[in-house]
């Protein structure tokens, strides 16, 4: 507050309703984020449904190469998106393909 402002009348004296009005700006702000993470969202799918359709990516699979000669070779969709521990695609050990 800028200096020589009298906020006494404002806000109540003790510490417990200071709290009690502190956890309520908390849970307001939370509310508020969530709104406006709501609405760049929608406003978002309205600009990508505004821009045409999503181009369909030219290689639809990704082949995972084994380690050493007795494993095996993985196949995954292009938008696979299971954890790395599962998949390995953070590997390096992919390579894109197409469905021929």
């Amino acid at each position: 507050m800028p200096a020589g402002r009298d906020i006494d009348w404002l806000l109540p004296p003790d510490v417990e309703r200071l709290r009690t009005l502190e956890r309520w700006c908390l849970v307001l702000l939370e509310l508020i984020r969530g709104r406006i993470a709501e609405i760049e969202r929608r406003d978002r799918v309205t600009e990508a449904a505004r821009n045409g359709p999503a181009v369909t990516p030219l290689n639809e699979w990704k082949l995972e190469y084994p380690i050493g000669r007795g494993g095996r070779m993985l196949v995954h969709t292009a938008d696979c998106r299971l954890p790395t521990a599962d998949c390995r695609l953070a590997s390096g050990r992919t390579r894109p393909t197409t469905r021929e």
